[in-house]
């Protein structure tokens, strides 16, 4: 139920495919009906968290995708928060 016009999309998990491995079980885990939907209406911005061991960022040339998880898979803090500046006109992201 993700509305059309969505621009930035925030969710718990990830979609399959974009920064949902698990190397202790050699799998990508992340929702497949999710990805379905998100490469429909084209987000420019997918923020998640959920698979702590593959915390960081893609871009499919249409989507930004971001796994910002700060544990890793033992639950000990690794990764910084993740802070950014969005051209909403041109899509790019600037990582601060």
């Amino acid at each position: 139920m993700i509305p059309q016009n969505t621009d930035i999309l925030l969710v718990h998990g990830p979609p399959h495919g974009k920064l949902d491995y698990v190397p202790y079980s050699n799998e990508n885990v992340g929702c497949e009906e999710m990805m379905k939907k998100i490469k429909e209406i084209k987000p420019k911005i997918v923020v998640f968290g959920h698979i702590h061991e593959s915390f960081g960022y893609v871009f499919d040339g249409d989507t930004h995708y971001i796994n910002a998880a700060v544990l890793d898979g033992r639950y000990i803090f690794k990764n910084k928060p993740v802070t950014f500046e969005w051209d909403p006109i041109t899509n790019e992201l600037n990582f601060m």
